[in-house]
Parts: C-alpha cells; structure tokens; sequence
C-alpha cells in the first residue's frame, strides 16, 4: 500500500473542493485509492495542531470529516515513540547489536497512536446517547465518529470555557522543526529507513 502524507494546505484543498461541490479528478482519484486499499493518507499529531489553531467552529468541524474519511484515521506515531526502535535499528547496522531491536511500527490507527499517548475516554453514558442518535452505527464506526469529533474539536470557536487554543508559536515551531527534519533525512539519504544502505563497518 502507498502512504501519502499530505501537508494541511492540502487537506484544506480538498475541504474546499467537497464544499463547493466542483468536480475534482484528484479527489476523485484518492477516494478512489483509498476505497481500494491502493493508498493510505495518515493524519500525524502535526495535523491535530494545525486544525487546532483554527478557532473557527466552522471550519474545523468542516474539515475534519473530510479529514477523517479519506484518512480513515490511519495514523503516522508520534516521534518520541519511533526514535526508540530507529536508534536500535542504526545501532544494529552499525554495531551488530542490540541483536533483537525493538520493532519500527510507523503507521496505526487513531489518534492516540498519532499522539503517542492514551485519549482520555468517553463515559458510557456519553456512548448511550450517540448509540441513540446513530442506531444503525457498529462500534467500530462509532469509534471512528468519535475520533473524528475530537479532531475537529469544540463546535464553537476557540478559546471557549475549559477548551483553549494551542499555542500558535508553538504550532508554528512544531510544523518548522518537521520540515527541517525532513530536509535533513533527505540531505543525508535517510528519508527511507529501509532502502537506506547500512552503515560502514566500524573502524
């Protein structure tokens, strides 16, 4: 399966395609991709942050379903779970050991393997009441809804009572260091964990 990860203006494109109902061959084309199982569109915690800063109700509630169907909330893992399980992969190549490095596992599902820690849960009673509105919705996709709703966060804008606005510098400074980051594993080949060529033998 081919992973794309799209940057959020681009997610935003194609928000605005499905809101103005114009046809699109591109969106079209992912849609199709992804109802196939040809390629997946994961969503990082970068992604959370930079539909957080929005304020508008309106336009994070618009944009996270289009952001959840065609991810279908696949999710790349936050970087301070892969850095473990990439730095005994490196160790391996370059020393022979750990002899049983931890395993790399990039891509899941939902937004806490996208944040790397548990999401506070819904009560049961909360639960009752979506199963009431939506009857005809298995737990599976009742959990999907979920997750969608907490991306798209509070109806009303933002900050509102015991909901506030991440930091906009620090969203900014996020989305920054992972461009650099990106940069520099391109610079140096290593953009591709597996295809990279092993390291030197040491000396």
């Amino acid at each position: 399966m081919l992973r794309v990860y799209l940057d959020q203006n681009k997610w935003i494109e194609i928000d605005r395609v499905l809101t103005a109902r114009t046809a699109s061959e591109v969106v079209t084309m992912i849609y199709g991709a992804v109802e196939r199982g040809y390629a997946s569109f994961p969503l990082s915690a970068g992604h959370v942050f930079e539909t957080w800063k929005a304020a508008s109700g309106e336009r994070r509630h618009a944009l996270a379903p289009a952001m959840a169907a065609i991810s279908m909330n696949h999710t790349i893992a936050a970087p301070a779970k892969l850095l473990p399980a990439e730095l005994d992969h490196a160790l391996q190549r370059r020393f022979g050991r750990p002899l049983s490095p931890l395993p790399i596992v990039p891509f899941g599902w939902g937004l806490a393997h996208g944040l790397g820690q548990p999401l506070p849960q819904i009560s049961e009673e909360t639960r009752a009441m979506l199963r009431e509105d939506f009857p005809t919705m298995s737990e599976q996709e009742l959990t999907a809804l979920i997750e969608m709703v907490l991306l798209a966060g509070p109806p009303e804008d933002l900050p509102v009572e015991g909901t506030a606005q991440p930091p906009l510098q620090f969203a900014e400074e996020f989305a920054a260091d992972e461009n650099a980051q990106a940069e520099l594993y391109a610079q140096h080949g290593a953009d591709r964990i597996f295809d990279a060529e092993p390291f030197p033998p040491a000396t």
